[in-house]
């Protein structure tokens, strides 16, 4: 398959998984390859371990590794983890030599689906695919445009660091998109969109120079700026909403003058 055979990259995934469930982040983290190390921390698996197992109960039994080969000569590993109420996926992606490219805890097969909040009207408003960032890795988006004349305010949404889609989706859960609901059915366009780590994982991987900047940045900015150019958007109300590190990313010298606003 690549360099590293099925068997070591199957027990290299269980150790990933046992690593985990005996909170020894440390020694995961000295398995991370240098992209996943520039987005993702030990503290950051620790804090979103300890969310998953905290709904779930403690581990009880750890699942085969099931491989599949990847772009790039990467080897992709999901195993299943099923614990005391439920369960959950650990995927992870690692290159020929063992070290790992990404890394994502993921909703087991058959989890029940999101459903929308009740505060949330859909007719009150459509949603646009739109791609966002920079020409040689953009990523798609969804735009939610509320209906009515007049200008009105834009939000960007910031999920926190590491490979999520644009609706932070975790289990049934979808947490941004409960937000771009939301705000839609108050009159608020919104835009969010898939991080780079998640939309064009095995390019980001083999760029051992990636930095949350290079995750952040580009994005941010290119969303501020399609939010701006929409008819129905005042470009003075311009709004970034972060949860957690997607709130600490973007520092004031790096954004645009007036009109902005970073919550």
């Amino acid at each position: 398959m690549t360099e590293l055979n099925t068997i070591d990259a199957a027990a290299i995934a269980t150790s990933v998984v046992e690593m985990a469930r005996d909170g020894r982040f440390g020694d995961m983290e000295q398995l991370f390859g240098a992209p996943l190390r520039a987005v993702v921390s030990a503290e950051t698996m620790r804090v979103a371990w300890a969310t998953e197992i905290a709904s779930r109960g403690p581990v009880t039994t750890i699942g085969e590794p099931a491989l599949t080969q990847g772009e790039n000569g990467l080897i992709r590993v999901r195993v299943n983890v099923f614990c005391e109420r439920g369960a959950l996926t650990v995927g992870m992606t690692m290159d020929g030599q063992g070290s790992l490219q990404g890394l994502a805890l993921l909703p087991p097969e058959g989890a029940p689906s999101w459903t929308p909040p009740a505060y949330a009207n859909p007719r009150k408003f459509e949603e646009q695919e739109v791609m966002v960032g920079p020409d040689e890795l953009p990523v798609p988006g969804t735009l939610s445009l509320p209906h009515g004349h007049g200008k009105r305010p834009g939000v960007v949404l910031l999920p926190p660091m590491g490979p999520l889609d644009r609706d932070e989706t975790s289990g049934p859960n979808k947490p941004l998109k409960d937000l771009a609901w939301g705000l839609a059915s108050r009159g608020v366009a919104v835009l969010r969109f898939d991080m780079v780590t998640y939309a064009h994982s095995q390019q980001v991987a083999t760029r051992r120079d990636f930095t949350m900047t290079d995750e952040y940045i580009p994005y941010a900015l290119a969303a501020i700026h399609l939010l701006q150019q929409q008819p129905t958007v005042d470009p003075a109300q311009v709004f970034i909403l972060g949860h957690s590190m997607g709130a600490k990313s973007l520092r004031v010298s790096q954004l645009p003058n007036r009109p902005l606003r970073v919550w």
